[in-house]
C-alpha cells in the first residue's frame, strides 16, 4: 500500500504538478510580454526632434556596425542609436516560422549588417551618445525581423505558445514519472502479497501514452484543433484591444475562453477513454500472469 501511496505521489508531481507549473509560466510570461506591447504600443517613435531623456520610445533602426561585443549601432530614418544586448532576451520575428523565437543574445551569431530591429524603451545619454535603455522594472524590448508588416500585430499573432501543456519542463517530467512507477510496480509485483498493487502503478505509468494512442487520439486531435480555435478567438481579441475596439475585443477573449475549456474537456476524456481501455487490456493480463 505504501508503494501505491507513493505512486500516487509520483503520478501527481510528475504528470500533473510539473507540466502544470511549466504552462502556467508560460502563460505568465505571455501575459507580461503582451501587456508590455500594449504600454510600447502608446509610445512614440524616436526622431530627431523628440529627443527627451528619460522618456519612453520605439525605435525601428538597421544594424549599421558593433561599438564592441554587446553594444550596437541602429541606422533609423533621421538619428541612429546606441543599444547594450549585454543579458538582453532577443525576440525573433521570422516569415518561416509561425511563432516569436526567444533566445539569449550571447546565442546569437548571424546578425549582419542590415538586419532590421525593433528596440522599446527609455533614452538615455552616455558620453553624448543616444542609448535607449530598460527602467527598472522591465528590460530593453529587442525584436530582430524578417520580412514586412505591422511589427505588434505580428507579436500578437505570433508571441504566445502554440500548446503550453508541452512545455521545456514536460519531457522530462514524463520521463522521470515513468521510470520511476515502472521501478516501483517491479518492486510491488516483486515483495507485495497484494499483485494488484503492482498493477496499479504500472496503470499509471502509461500516462504520457494515453493522449496519442487511439482511440483518445481521437478526442486529442479534436482538443489541438480546439485549442488552435481558442489562440486565434485569444489573438483576435489582443488586436482588437490593440486598435482600440474594446466591445469587439472583449467578445473575442469570451469566445476563446468558452472554446478552451471545451478542447480541455476533449483533453481529459481522450485519457480518460485510453485509461479505461488500457486498465482492462492489463488486468486481463495480470490475471493471466497470476493464475498461471
Amino acid at each position: 500500500m505504501i508503494l501505491v501511496i507513493l505512486g500516487l505521489v509520483v503520478y501527481l508531481l510528475f504528470f500533473i504538478l510539473i507540466p502544470g507549473f511549466g504552462a502556467i509560466s508560460l502563460r505568465r510570461r505571455w501575459s507580461t510580454f503582451r501587456n508590455l506591447l500594449f504600454k510600447y504600443s502608446m509610445v512614440p517613435a524616436l526622431e530627431y526632434n523628440n529627443l527627451v531623456e528619460g522618456s519612453s520610445f520605439s525605435f525601428c533602426g538597421l544594424l549599421e556596425s558593433f561599438k564592441s561585443d554587446d553594444i550596437v549601432w541602429l541606422k533609423g530614418e533621421s538619428l541612429s542609436i546606441c543599444i547594450n544586448l549585454k543579458k538582453l532576451n532577443i525576440y525573433t520575428l521570422s516569415k518561416n516560422n509561425d511563432e516569436v523565437y526567444k533566445s539569449q543574445w550571447r546565442d546569437i551569431s548571424s546578425l549582419v549588417e542590415g538586419t532590421e530591429f525593433f528596440v522599446f524603451g527609455n533614452l538615455k545619454y552616455d558620453g553624448g551618445v543616444p542609448y535607449l535603455v530598460g527602467s527598472e522594472l522591465e528590460d530593453l524590448l529587442v525584436v530582430v525581423r524578417e520580412g514586412q508588416g505591422k511589427i505588434f500585430d505580428q507579436l500578437l499573432a505570433k508571441g504566445r505558445d502554440k500548446n503550453e501543456m508541452w512545455n521545456s519542463y514536460t519531457p522530462y517530467a514524463y520521463i522521470t514519472g515513468v521510470l520511476i512507477l515502472i521501478i516501483l510496480s517491479y518492486f510491488s509485483y516483486k515483495t507485495s502479497f497484494n499483485k494488484i498493487n503492482s498493477f496499479y502503478l504500472l496503470l499509471m505509468a502509461g500516462t504520457p501514452f494515453y493522449f496519442i494512442l487511439p482511440p483518445g487520439l481521437f478526442f486529442y486531435i479534436k482538443y489541438r484543433k480546439s485549442w488552435d480555435i481558442a489562440l486565434r478567438y485569444s489573438v483576435l481579441s489582443d488586436l482588437d484591444r490593440l486598435k482600440g475596439r474594446v466591445e469587439r475585443s472583449s467578445l473575442f477573449k469570451k469566445k476563446s475562453k468558452v472554446v478552451e475549456k471545451l478542447s480541455l474537456l476533449l483533453y481529459v476524456l481522450g485519457y480518460l477513454c485510453n485509461l479505461i481501455i488500457a486498465g482492462i487490456i492489463l488486468f486481463k493480463l495480470f490475471q493471466l500472469i497470476i493464475f498461471n
